[in-house]
């Protein structure tokens, strides 16, 4: 599974007729995630901004990954979050 590349950003999709709005995150071209954002709470933007970092994450977890162990065997969480994320069954 290949997901689609970086960078993810951010964009507000508000109707401006309630206290909703919907926040898509881009890769451009395509959208790869949308979340409801309830105004006054805001956790939703925090899942926004978590899930537009997703590519980068990714990538600087690889690099520690292999900064730390090289080619061989690793940390099983570590190994196990990056499965996680390409979709890749352990």
């Amino acid at each position: 599974m290949s997901h689609t590349p970086g960078p993810w950003v951010i964009e507000q999709l508000d109707d401006g007729e309630n206290m909703d709005s919907h926040i898509a995150i881009y890769g451009y071209p395509w959208v790869v995630a949308e979340v409801q954002v309830d105004v006054p709470s805001l956790p939703g933007m925090a899942n926004a901004n978590l899930i537009a970092a997703a590519p980068e994450l990714l990538e600087a977890l690889e690099d520690a990954r292999f900064a730390l162990y090289g080619n061989g065997p690793g940390n099983p969480k570590i190994d196990a979050v990056i499965a996680k994320a390409k979709g890749e069954l352990k």
